[in-house]
C-alpha cells in the first residue's frame, strides 16, 4: 500500500504558470515529443519529469558598469563587452534587452535538441542552461560586428543610429534560436580618455560654429526685414503720389469742365438775349461787358477786357 501511494504520489509533475516544457522519461530516457506542457498539475506515472522552460521575458545585461562588484549585484555579466570602430578603436559597451521564447510544441523540441538541457540541474539558481549562454555569446558577437561598421566618432554623435542597427541585427539573428528580442538599450559607451578630451573640443568648436552661422543668420533676416520695410515705405510714398496726382487731375478736369458747361449756358443765353432784344452783335458784345462787371462782388471793380467802344456811359458815372 506505501508502495502505491508513493508511485502515485511522484506521478505527479507540477508546472508553474509562468512556465511550459517537455515530458522526459528519466528512467526510459524517452522524451515526449507529442505535447507541449504548460501551466498546472499533470499525472505522467513514476519517473517522468518536465523539463521547464520560461514562458516570461528574461533579461540579459552584459558589460560592466562602474565596476565588476557593482555590475554583479544588479546582474550585469561582469565580463567587459569589448569592439573595436571601424578605424580601430578600443570601445567599451554596456548593453541590456528582454528576450522570451517562442511558445509551440516544434520550437521547444528544437530549443532542446539543439542547446539540451542538465534535468538534475534544474532547481539550482545558480544554474546557467546553455542556450542562455549562447545568446550572450550572440549578443556580444553582434555588437562587435556592428561596432566595426561605424567610424569613432559616431558613437559620440550618431548613438541612436547605432542602437537602432544593433537592436535590428539582433532581432534578425535571435530569431532562428526560438526567441525574439525586445527593448534592446545601448546602456553606456566608453571611449579613450584622450578621445573623449578630443571630441569634447570638437563638440564645442562644432557649437562655436552654429552659434556663428544663428548669429549670421540672425543679421541677415534682421538686414532683409529693414530693406522690406524701406521697400514698402517707398512704394506707400509712391502710392500716395500716385493717389494726389489723380485727385488734382480729377478736380482740374472737373473745373474745366463746370468752365465749358458755363460758357455754353452763357452762349446759348447771350444768343437768347439777341433774338428778344434784336441786338446786333456789337450791341450783344456790350451786354456782355455790363454782366460781366455787374458779377464781381467787390470794390474797386476790375476788369480786365477793354469797353465795347459803342458802349457810352453818361458823364460823371
Amino acid at each position: 500500500l506505501i508502495t502505491v501511494i508513493v508511485l502515485i504520489a511522484v506521478s505527479f509533475v507540477r508546472v508553474e504558470p509562468t512556465d511550459m516544457g517537455l515530458a522526459y522519461d528519466t528512467i526510459g530516457r524517452y522524451l515526449d515529443e507529442s505535447k507541449l506542457y504548460e501551466g498546472g498539475v499533470h499525472t505522467l506515472g513514476p519517473g517522468w519529469t518536465i523539463i521547464k522552460y520560461p514562458k516570461t521575458e528574461e533579461t540579459i545585461k552584459l558589460g560592466a558598469i562602474n565596476g565588476s562588484n557593482a555590475s554583479e549585484k544588479e546582474g550585469w555579466d561582469k565580463s567587459p563587452l569589448v569592439a573595436r570602430s571601424k578605424d580601430g578603436l578600443e570601445l567599451h559597451f554596456a548593453i541590456s534587452f528582454t528576450y522570451k521564447l517562442k511558445s509551440t510544441l516544434g520550437d521547444v523540441l528544437n530549443l532542446f535538441s539543439d542547446y539540451g538541457m542538465d534535468i538534475d540541474q534544474q532547481g539550482n539558481e545558480d544554474y546557467q542552461p546553455l542556450y542562455k549562454n549562447v545568446y550572450r555569446r550572440v549578443a556580444r558577437n553582434v555588437v562587435r560586428d556592428i561596432a566595426s561598421d561605424f567610424l569613432a566618432f559616431s558613437f559620440f554623435s550618431n548613438r541612436t543610429a547605432i542602437q537602432a542597427a544593433m537592436d535590428s541585427r539582433l532581432r534578425q539573428v535571435f530569431s532562428p534560436l526560438y526567441c525574439g528580442v525586445n527593448n534592446f538599450n545601448l546602456v553606456n559607451i566608453e571611449l579613450p580618455a584622450r578621445f573623449s578630451e578630443t571630441i569634447d573640443k570638437t563638440e564645442m568648436a562644432r557649437q562655436a560654429v552654429s552659434r556663428a552661422a544663428s548669429e549670421k543668420e540672425v543679421a541677415r533676416i534682421a538686414a532683409e526685414t529693414v530693406r522690406l520695410e524701406s521697400k514698402n515705405m517707398a512704394q506707400v510714398s509712391y502710392l500716395r503720389a500716385l493717389a494726389a496726382a489723380d485727385a488734382y487731375k480729377s478736380e482740374v478736369n472737373g473745373s474745366i469742365t463746370a468752365m465749358v458747361a458755363r460758357l455754353d449756358a452763357e452762349q446759348i443765353g447771350f444768343k437768347a438775349v439777341q433774338t428778344s432784344m434784336k441786338f446786333n452783335n456789337s450791341e450783344v458784345l456790350a451786354y456782355a461787358w455790363i454782366r460781366a462787371v455787374e458779377s464781381y462782388d467787390k470794390s474797386p471793380k476790375i476788369v480786365s477786357t477793354d469797353k465795347p467802344a459803342n458802349l457810352v456811359f453818361p458823364e460823371g458815372t
